[in-house]
């Protein structure tokens, strides 16, 4: 029976949407906030399925199941007048913790109440691979009507251990971070060519590190061939690939003569753009945390030069290297030292954005250099 409710009260929620007499749709949002909650909406609706008879031989968590507690989630997301909103959607960017996973962590718990159904957000931390010792909560109720009332907070404090993150203003507005607006803008002054598509540049959202957001810039530089750059959401870049186009109406049908299979990453233009896997882009490692000073200062540099500035704290062997943004290597030169003060002169380069990079054999520390005209 309370199974028979949780479903009608969901389903009252995701019909609510639909009708026009209803107030303005508070659980509606963008194609990209309900991607960001998709995953977290399957989890909470196959925890509804767990132990259900109905659903013993099912191979996957049906949309009639999930969709509804997507509008939940999206509900809470767009219910910007509590600065509680704030703190679970946008600085902690909580999601639901998988059933079959161990320890603890950041969860959301959904519940069913007489006016609607409760998410609670959890937030944990010390020690949670054994389960966490420390928990806090915020919980929200949405009402059949896609209103959502702030209930309360409960738990510990929060301290230091627990900081913000940046992963939701990636994974649901990405074109809103600085870093990739400049970045788009010098690729387009770059690459004026590129125009002559109607493609131009494309921005797309992976997830493909261990789950960490990736975004991936792909800029047509003619009719047959293009390149896809790839960073974290902090700007930090990853890696790149050249691509060859061969497919649909992007190519005119000599080009394939010119094709090296042997290393060309090639995409034919009827399919989704290619992923950081398509491109052998195989990292593991999660965006690098700034446990040094690195910094460029100009930047950007209108003379030609910027000055390197590295704070170890203990004595570091390393590399320098620079790229432009095909990936090309521009300088590279080793160091030992505690503190790392290095001029680089790009008199001989080009205007456009390149990669400095620090490599000290324990962590890679990357910054994205603009070299302008004075």
């Amino acid at each position: 029976m309370t199974r028979l409710r949780l479903l009608l009260l969901l389903s009252c929620i995701s019909s609510m949407t639909i009708l026009p007499a209803q107030l303005p749709d508070s659980c509606s949002a963008s194609p990209l906030v309900r991607e960001h909650y998709l995953n977290s909406a399957k989890i909470i609706a196959l925890r509804q399925m767990l132990g259900d008879s109905v659903w013993t031989d099912s191979v996957q968590v049906p949309a009639t199941l999930y969709n509804p507690v997507l509008n939940a989630l999206s509900a809470v997301y767009n219910a910007t007048s509590y600065p509680e909103r704030d703190t679970v959607t946008k600085c902690l960017d909580i999601q639901a913790f998988p059933p079959w996973a161990i320890g603890g962590g950041n969860n959301i718990v959904l519940d069913t109440v007489a006016a609607g159904v409760t998410l609670t957000y959890h937030v944990g931390w010390g020690d949670c691979p054994a389960g966490c010792i420390f928990d806090r909560s915020w919980t929200f109720l949405i009402k059949p009507d896609c209103s959502v009332e702030f209930v309360g907070v409960a738990g510990d404090p929060l301290t230091s251990e627990v900081t913000c993150s940046s992963t939701s203003d990636c994974t649901t507005k990405p074109l809103c971070l600085p870093w990739l607006q400049d970045t788009i803008q010098n690729y387009a002054a770059q690459y004026p060519d590129c125009q002559q598509l109607s493609s131009g540049i494309h921005v797309t959202l992976h997830q493909d590190f261990n789950s960490v957001p990736v975004i991936g810039i792909h800029v047509f530089i003619g009719i047959d061939a293009s390149f896809t750059e790839f960073f974290y959401c902090n700007g930090d870049y990853i890696g790149s690939c050249q691509i060859t186009i061969a497919g649909s109406d992007c190519m005119p049908d000599n080009v394939s003569d010119y094709f090296d299979f042997a290393t060309d990453t090639i995409w034919d233009c009827s399919r989704p753009l290619p992923t950081a896997e398509n491109c052998g882009v195989t990292a593991t490692r999660t965006p690098n945390v700034a446990t040094i000073s690195f910094q460029l200062s100009p930047n950007p540099a209108t003379a030609g030069q910027t000055l390197v500035q590295a704070n170890f704290g203990v004595r570091t062997r390393g590399r320098l290297s620079v790229f432009d943004v095909l990936g090309k290597s521009i300088l590279e030169k080793t160091f030992e030292a505690d503190q790392l003060a290095e001029t680089l002169d790009f008199g001989s380069q080009k205007p456009g954005i390149y990669f400095v990079r620090l490599d000290t054999g324990k962590q890679v520390y990357t910054r994205k250099l603009l070299i302008i005209k004075p």
